[in-house]
């Protein structure tokens, strides 16, 4: 029985000591560039996934998008109207392009730094 208490009085003790302050920052930046990698991805997938709905609307249009008049309800839309729309969806897809890199830049940036503050935590000498 005195043996059981002094072993709860031990947990109890460590329990309630205060964490190594190096190491709880080191953890806390850690999250932080776990949660923005996270973010950084599904940024990554939703712009994919609008990229991929642009290029199968041009699928779709007479002449896959190009050089062809647009139709729209039965009626042809004038050459300049589909020139603006083309122009609209090539600057829409190169702006998805751009994100996409830039997002998936930003991701592997992260992924280094998650892995630099894994190793500092690791480099810390074990709590007593």
């Amino acid at each position: 029985m005195k043996t059981l208490s002094l072993t709860l009085l031990l947990v109890s003790t460590l329990a309630l000591a205060e964490p190594d302050p190096r190491l709880v920052r080191l953890e806390a930046a850690y999250n932080r560039a776990h949660q923005e990698q996270q973010a950084m991805y599904q940024q990554f997938q939703m712009i994919q996934e609008l990229r991929r709905n642009e290029l199968q609307q041009m699928d779709a249009l007479p002449g896959g998008g190009r050089g062809m008049p647009a139709v729209n309800a039965g009626k042809l839309i004038d050459y300049d109207e589909n020139v603006r729309q083309e122009r609209a969806r090539q600057e829409r897809l190169q702006r998805y392009e751009r994100e996409i890199a830039q997002s998936y830049a930003r991701f592997l940036e992260l992924g280094q730094q998650k892995k630099a503050l894994l190793d500092q935590i690791n480099a810390l000498p074990p709590a007593r």
